[in-house]
């Protein structure tokens, strides 16, 4: 067996060129391939899938995004009318006089009356005393006053009114000291709610003699407390 010395295998391999292991060019190709087959885009069919599958997935969520749409619209009238009776009511107290809203139920609309000169007892409502009209339809599209016959209401007892208050036309006055005339309901539904009998979004607003004023939600008949 023949030995080279070190400055033998020195001088070796100035005369021979260094290559670098095979096994490392093609290890590098391969990664270069790989790299350029990441990132040469999407063939035809793999678009074709994505699109399909994003098609079934709106086709589910739209009618589902409708309905929560419809939920939204008729809790924000029934809200909105809630709001407005407590504020008629603390502007009575705040100001020492009465405050009447009146409801239109065939319109879809409540009006509030401001009784600056204390003579709603002797006079009623005054048309120059009038603070605001709401149109319910208009402001919540297809949100109405009504309700599914055979529902029962907040009180446990079947509907028979959309709105309950037991004067002519239809109001409630809030007095100086906070309480109201008479207690009474108002219910609200989608009018395609109401076509198709179906309870499941109603809504309601509730005021009894002391001045409280409350919104409702229907939860289902089956359960011991419909309305929460």
């Amino acid at each position: 067996m023949k030995y080279y010395s070190q400055s033998n295998i020195k001088r070796i391999e100035k005369i021979i060129p260094h290559k670098p292991p095979l096994v490392k060019e093609v290890s590098t190709n391969f990664q270069l391939n790989s790299f350029r087959k990441k990132n040469s885009g999407f063939t035809l069919l793999e678009v074709m899938i994505v699109v399909v599958i994003m098609g079934v997935m709106a086709a589910i969520a739209t009618p589902n995004f409708f309905s929560l749409l419809d939920t939204i619209r008729v809790g924000g009238a029934a809200k909105n009318l809630a709001s407005e009776m407590m504020l008629a009511k603390f502007r009575a107290i705040s100001e020492n006089h009465k405050y009447i809203v009146t409801f239109d139920v065939t319109g879809n609309s409540f009006s509030i009356y401001s009784d600056s000169d204390n003579d709603y007892d002797t006079v009623g409502l005054e048309s120059n005393e009038i603070v605001k009209t709401v149109n319910i339809m208009a402001d919540y599209h297809n949100v109405v006053y009504g309700y599914v016959t055979g529902t029962k209401g907040t009180s446990g007892n079947v509907i028979t009114e959309s709105v309950t208050f037991t004067s002519n036309p239809k109001r409630v006055v809030f007095k100086p000291d906070g309480t109201a005339n008479i207690p009474g309901s108002i219910y609200l539904i989608l009018s395609n709610d109401l076509a198709a009998g179906k309870q499941g979004r109603m809504m309601a607003v509730t005021v009894i003699q002391t001045g409280r004023i409350k919104f409702w939600r229907y939860k289902g008949a089956p359960s011991s407390k419909p309305w929460e």
